[in-house]
């Protein structure tokens, strides 16, 4: 009997003593970033069928989980975005606005300056006073009536019937008809 005994102790001391270089390497290569209970489900019969279905139970809660995460996440950017697309579109409508306001400026300016002459009409007239009056009608028959009619408007009324009268009688009467509608 006491054969026995020894034995029984024997192999508690061998059997224990190989769980606690297991536990001990496996904390050990845990340390150094070696999934080892990941690699014992899936090599060693005995744990890969009973484990492998509660880690499953408890993966599809986990997913579950993760994917209400991900699509609260998600969710969160969407309104984001259409807040940030909302106020891009708001900003967008404003430049649109003061584009519209900007052209009609410019519009206005435009008619602005093509109704201005581009030359102060009073230095023209000191031109053209100095001039013959026969020199003066080739040129104002050459110009546009407009043109001539705010020279003449500005010239001495002497001046402006010396050269009315040297200018041909269509382009006198053209002028004196324009003269008279102001």
């Amino acid at each position: 009997m006491e054969k026995k005994g020894v034995a029984r102790r024997f192999l508690l001391s061998i059997v224990f003593s190989l769980l606690f270089l297991c536990l001990s390497l496996g904390l050990i290569l845990s340390f150094l970033g070696w999934n080892v209970w990941e690699d014992v489900k899936k090599n060693v019969p005995l744990f890969s069928s009973s484990v492998t279905a509660q880690d499953d139970h408890d993966e599809t809660k986990d997913n579950e989980a993760y994917w209400k995460k991900k699509d609260a996440e998600r969710e969160k950017t969407v309104s984001q975005l259409k807040q940030a697309m909302t106020s891009k579109d708001e900003e967008l409508q404003k430049m649109k606005t003061q584009l519209k306001q900007l052209q009609s400026e410019k519009k206005k300016e435009t008619k602005k300056v093509i109704k201005e002459p581009h030359v102060n009409t009073t230095q023209l007239a000191s031109w053209y006073e100095t001039m013959s009056p026969k020199k003066a009608a080739v040129i104002f028959e050459k110009m546009k009536l407009k043109e001539v009619k705010q020279v003449l408007h500005t010239l001495d009324d002497d001046v402006s019937s010396a050269i009315l009268e040297k200018m041909s009688p269509t382009q006198a009467a053209k002028l004196t008809a324009m003269m008279n509608k102001k």
